[in-house]
């Protein structure tokens, strides 16, 4: 969690996202499933009859992103997979359940965006490394940021593009590539 936080507070989200252990334990059974059915990422547990069958697992499915890397890099296992990390890496994550383990990866967000944001603020993800514009709350952002996610060496600047979140008029929080 303190990995995660700091990638947060960088890239100027909240970096104040708590963990709960019993969805951790969720995703860890989840990952076991996918490791007992020959690591394929999946988002559901279909063999209900599998001994690694269990209904925290099936929660997690459910409900998180998943990723199948060996080591969590400084751009986090969904570098590869925008939505993913615009999924966990939302200004709206309050609280989180996270495994790692046997090469797959699980982290459950869906069901804790429950944070309250300002009417018409924009946050991107990645964004500046803690730097605000005058009048800018902490982890909003304005277009044109630059990402402060070190891409590795022969990364492909244009695979991952930032989409912004935003709360239109009516209210609703909307996520889309600038």
């Amino acid at each position: 969690m303190a990995f995660v936080n700091a990638q947060r507070s960088q890239s100027g989200l909240f970096g104040d996202v708590r963990e709960r252990p019993e969805w951790s334990d969720a995703c860890r059974r989840h990952d076991d499933y996918e490791l007992a059915h020959g690591g394929d990422l999946t988002h559901d547990e279909a063999d209900t009859s599998s001994p690694a069958y269990s209904p925290e697992g099936a929660f997690a499915a459910d409900n998180s992103v998943l990723a199948d890397e060996d080591a969590w890099t400084a751009a986090g296992p969904w570098f590869d997979a925008p939505v993913h990390r615009h999924q966990f890496y939302t200004p709206l994550l309050t609280e989180t359940g996270v495994d790692d383990h046997g090469g797959v990866q699980c982290a459950i967000a869906g069901p804790a965006y429950n944070r309250a944001l300002p009417a018409g603020g924009v946050w991107t993800m990645p964004g500046r490394r803690g730097q605000r514009r005058r009048g800018e709350r902490a982890g909003q952002r304005g277009a044109g940021d630059d990402d402060p996610v070190r891409r590795p060496p022969g990364r492909d600047a244009h695979r991952a593009e930032p989409a912004r979140l935003h709360r239109d008029r009516a209210g609703e929080d909307r996520l889309g590539l600038p």
